[in-house]
């Protein structure tokens, strides 16, 4: 039934109307937008108003509750501020009163029902005749001033998951991985800090005090507009830790390691480090790696292009890691040299030689189940004007590629160059230097067979063959003689 109206502590123009009969009322009514037997003469007028202005509903008619406290709560205004540019809020000071908790009526209720799907119809403006007030202009995010952020959260949500599988938003921009972080609440992370103050600056061959420790910078490893990634140590007998500033409050890679951890618990120390923190600042974040390797994979392909055993022992670590990461739905989407650690004395601490870092690029396909191709991602844009990867192919084979080209470096020196011949793509030779023998049979010429064209079979089974494949073709090296043929290069 619908609640009386003598309760309302709200009070408009159309108090005191002489309330219609029964005999008046036309119980066949069908705009499901109006309650089926409006109860007086007030309630009736209130709901054309309504009706005919969805988005100028009264200022007390909502609830405003508590927002859950997020990882990136009060620490970076992406949503409020683009919503904003796309829809100017009009501030009246007669809307400005703080808003009132009051029970809907069913007509109220079903005409803002009506309004959160009539985003795509701007706002407009109602007026009343005998003693009328004016309602002006409210725009989506000015109703989020008036205690609609919850509402206005998931429209953000949809329309972005939207532009995310249709048109415009690539899935890893910050405003899409803020959405996402917002979803999760800080309870779900461990070693999460938030500081005040202003990023500390970081600088090679200076010290940096974050949480109660004080590390020196050995490095920088990677510098973006983005962000920039350091070596550091905390002593010189202490495992290298290895340091990601962040220029915006999203932290993403954080976010990576903690799913890698919950998902495959201490055997994600044999390839993504010992430990993870993240330290939350006003305009950004700092991330560190901690038990990682003091060295890329590029520090020793820039001096020498490695024995095939060597590379072959490193090509079956690395298809391991990237197995582990697909296999917690987990894409890079970056991987080269430049993000892969190599280790001298593993074998001491059970781990593998490599370690993988900067997970800038990477996707989480089952917190993004709408990401199904790689259209939108930076990354892949390369493989895609080669023709390697075609608008439809997943994610995950642009890891494929990154190991495929990855091990090439490591062979060849250089990134590999193909052609297509029917339907299979194969190494070709460039104009300086031919294709080297061993990629024209054997395991190599399987490999690059199999990697270079996994048509839609799952990339965890193709991972897993190729490690067997190796592991049953090839003697591969102990981790102590490994680490013999390697230490020359450290």
């Amino acid at each position: 039934s619908i609640p009386p109206k003598a309760a309302t502590d709200e009070c408009d123009d159309l108090e005191g109307i002489e309330p219609l009969n029964e005999d008046a009322i036309v119980s066949s009514y069908r705009n499901k937008t109006l309650c089926p037997n409006p109860d007086d003469t007030c309630d009736f007028m209130r709901a054309a108003q309504l009706a005919s202005t969805p988005f100028s509903g009264g200022l007390g008619m909502r609830n405003s509750p508590e927002p859950e406290i997020t990882m990136t709560t009060d620490l970076c205004s992406a949503d409020l501020d683009s919503l904003k540019s796309v829809t100017p809020v009009v501030k009246d000071a007669a809307n400005e009163e703080p808003p009132r908790v009051k029970q809907l009526s069913p007509i109220q209720e079903a005409s803002l029902e009506d309004a959160r799907y009539s985003v795509s119809s701007g706002s407009s403006t109602s007026s009343s005749v005998s003693g009328q007030s004016s309602v002006n202009e409210m725009t989506i995010a000015g109703k989020l001033e008036l205690g609609q952020s919850r509402t206005l959260s998931t429209l953000a949500e949809q329309t972005s998951i939207a532009h995310c599988a249709g048109t415009g938003i690539a899935p890893s921009t910050i405003h899409v991985r803020k959405q996402l972080l917002d979803k999760l609440p800080e309870s779900y992370f461990s070693q999460f800090f938030r500081e005040s103050g202003p990023l500390p600056t970081l600088e090679e061959k200076y010290q940096v005090c974050l949480g109660n420790d004080t590390y020196d910078i050995k490095r920088e490893i990677i510098s973006t507009e983005d962000y920039n990634l350091y070596f550091a140590q905390r002593s010189v007998n202490d495992k290298i830790t290895v340091i990601k500033v962040d220029f915006q409050c999203v932290p993403w890679d954080f976010y990576i390691m903690t799913r890698l951890k919950k998902h495959l618990g201490d055997k994600s120390q044999s390839f993504f480090g010992d430990l993870c923190r993240c330290y939350m600042y006003e305009e950004g974040c700092v991330t560190l790696f901690q038990g990682l390797y003091p060295h890329t994979l590029m520090d020793i392909l820039e001096k020498t292009r490695l024995q095939k055993d060597i590379a072959a022992f490193l090509t079956v670590n690395l298809l391991e890691l990237v197995e582990q990461m697909h296999s917690c739905g987990l894409v890079h989407a970056n991987l080269s040299p430049d993000t892969l650690l190599l280790g001298s004395r593993f074998h001491e601490t059970e781990g593998g030689p490599l370690n993988l870092v900067d997970f800038s690029h990477c996707l989480d396909l089952d917190f993004q189940p709408e990401v199904m191709s790689v259209g939108k991602l930076q990354m892949a844009q390369r493989f895609l004007k080669q023709g390697l990867l075609s608008e439809t192919s997943t994610p995950y084979q642009l890891d494929l590629l990154g190991i495929a080209d990855t091990v090439h470096k490591m062979l060849e020196g250089r990134s590999m160059e193909v052609v297509r011949e029917g339907s299979e793509w194969r190494l070709v030779e460039s104009n300086a230097v031919p294709v080297n023998a061993k990629f024209n049979d054997g395991i190599w010429f399987n490999f690059f067979k199999k990697i270079l064209n996994p048509g839609d079979r799952s990339s965890v089974i193709i991972l897993a063959e190729l490690r067997e494949e190796f592991n049953r073709e090839m003697k591969l090296l102990s981790c102590q003689d490994f680490e013999m043929e390697l230490a020359f290069f450290f």
